[in-house]
């Protein structure tokens, strides 16, 4: 992957370290997940994603600690624009919005402590503000850019009608999410950002992991994984969505893939993105990134996942 004329070399699967920061997706054994990010790293994964808000800063901590003697042999993506307070550390933080210039230096700042690092190679805006224009934003980054404490920076999470043309020809990547059950949400911006030549990625592939079937009905989480307040995790009776995790399943069979496998396949065919962003949390599933990588999903059965996602899609929105 291409930024300001050079290469990064960035693979097509970016590791997602947001469970790293130890909240929001249950009890997570933190050495476990420091060691899968180890040896995805030998393995030849060099792109890692946080955000100064994953663990209130403990996730940006841990990769600090985890690089600190190879800093300069990973690309990392971190994001800045969510705040946090916290009064009482049993309860969930107060977060809230702000892409005020006057923030955006503070979080910077945080963000290269924690980090220990001298310049994030990826700054992203991690979701879009209402009470602030991005104009004042896009051209602080490119004074810190000058300053040499940002290489490249973009926007996560924005629409393309959030975002004027000439703030879009000044940004040099574009992360949003894209899965089977939501191709359109995002596909303006995406195609777009493609066709000017932007870096462009994209999360939430496995959609929380509920396209590999391992959720059902009765499935409960408690209060320290976000998939208790995600909606798509209250309708796991929907006819449309149980279709097409049934034929991702039957597609694995076939292949001897995992579903996993098979929706990381399918992503691929779409061509939407230069690297998809996935959260690992133990080695088995390392080890089905680095089977699936190099290979491919037959037309065939792209075709018939297609035409469940566009069903899905077009029954939720009508």
């Amino acid at each position: 992957m291409i930024f300001n004329n050079k290469d990064y070399n960035i693979p097509k699967i970016t590791i997602g370290c947001e469970a790293l920061g130890g909240t929001d997706w249950g009890n997570k054994d933190i050495e476990v997940l420091s060691k899968v990010i180890n040896e995805a790293f030998d393995c030849g994964y060099n792109c890692f994603d946080t955000a100064d808000v994953y663990g209130l800063g403990e996730s940006e901590k841990r990769i600090g600690n985890i690089f600190k003697n190879r800093k300069d042999k990973v690309f990392i993506i971190t994001k800045f624009g969510i705040r946090w307070h916290q009064k009482n550390k049993s309860r969930r933080a107060l977060t809230y919005k702000d892409l005020s210039v006057e923030y955006l230096r503070k979080a910077l700042e945080g963000s290269l402590s924690r980090l220990q690092i001298d310049a994030i190679p990826l700054y992203l805006v991690h979701w879009p503000d209402t009470n602030y224009e991005i104009e004042p934003i896009i051209e602080e980054m490119i004074k810190q850019k000058e300053k040499g404490k940002i290489l490249n920076f973009g926007l996560s999470n924005f629409s393309l009608s959030g975002i004027t043309s000439n703030a879009l020809s000044k940004i040099d990547a574009i992360c949003n999410s894209y899965n089977m059950l939501d191709t359109k949400s995002n596909k303006h911006i995406l195609d777009k950002g493609k066709k000017l030549n932007k870096s462009i990625f994209v999360y939430g592939t496995l959609a929380q992991g509920l396209l590999t079937g391992k959720f059902k009905n009765n499935n409960v989480f408690d209060m320290t994984d976000r998939r208790s307040r995600l909606e798509h995790f209250k309708k796991l009776n929907n006819k449309d969505l149980q279709d097409i995790i049934n034929k991702i399943s039957e597609i694995g069979m076939k292949i001897n893939n995992t579903p996993a496998q098979v929706v990381h396949k399918w992503v691929m065919t779409k061509q939407v993105a230069n690297s998809s962003i996935l959260g690992i949390s133990n080695l088995t599933q390392l080890k089905e990134l680095l089977d699936v990588s190099n290979s491919s999903l037959e037309e065939s059965f792209t075709k018939d996942l297609d035409y469940l996602s566009n069903k899905y899609v077009n029954n939720i929105l009508s």
